[in-house]
């Protein structure tokens, strides 16, 4: 009995990782890889942010932190272009912040923006830059009828020297009217 109540919970803990929604940072636009090189060659690089949606339909906001972005060396500073207007707080920072939609957004891949520096002095490898939760704790995506999801976040690496996979984090679930009370 014991090991049919185990083989049950890995069950259902798999297939709510297979089914998480994500937001991600990628190398390109399209969401199809997340290993960026940054190592002073003197050109435009960007950090692409997408959101992966599997089990809901569209998307009206998002709200999560990055991490990592402090460690890289960006002598020219960094340039938000965001999808939306509606940005509150800077997202691309641990602090994090809010993007939202005056218009759903459809899935299964939806656009967020990007973060674009030049290019212009090396940095080591192997770094992580992560979607991560806020400093208060939210990393959700709120859907086309205002409803909350929690949400995976994956990162990039940069100047990857090996195999290097998007790797997710787990969150905690957080609610709407807790991300409007911090604004």
């Amino acid at each position: 009995m014991k090991k049919s109540v185990i083989a049950a919970l890995a069950i259902l803990l798999i297939a709510s990782v297979a089914s998480a929604n994500v937001i991600g940072i990628f190398a390109d636009a399209g969401a199809t890889a997340c290993d960026i090189t940054l190592n002073g060659t003197y050109a435009n690089v960007s950090f692409h942010y997408a959101v992966l949606l599997t089990d809901i339909p569209a998307l009206t906001a998002v709200e999560f932190g990055t991490t990592g972005m402090d460690l890289l060396v960006a002598p020219a500073g960094w340039v938000p272009a965001w999808a939306s207007p509606l940005v509150i707080g800077n997202p691309a920072s641990a602090a994090g912040g809010s993007i939202a939609f005056t218009t759903a957004q459809a899935g299964p891949l939806v656009y967020l923006g990007s973060m674009s520096t030049f290019d212009a002095a090396p940095n080591g490898s192997d770094l992580m830059v992560c979607v991560s939760p806020t400093e208060g704790g939210n990393l959700i995506i709120v859907d086309e009828a205002f409803v909350e999801h929690a949400a995976m976040g994956w990162c990039a690496v940069v100047n990857c020297t090996g195999v290097c996979d998007c790797e997710s984090i787990a969150t905690d679930d957080s609610s709407w009217s807790e991300v409007k009370s911090l604004y």
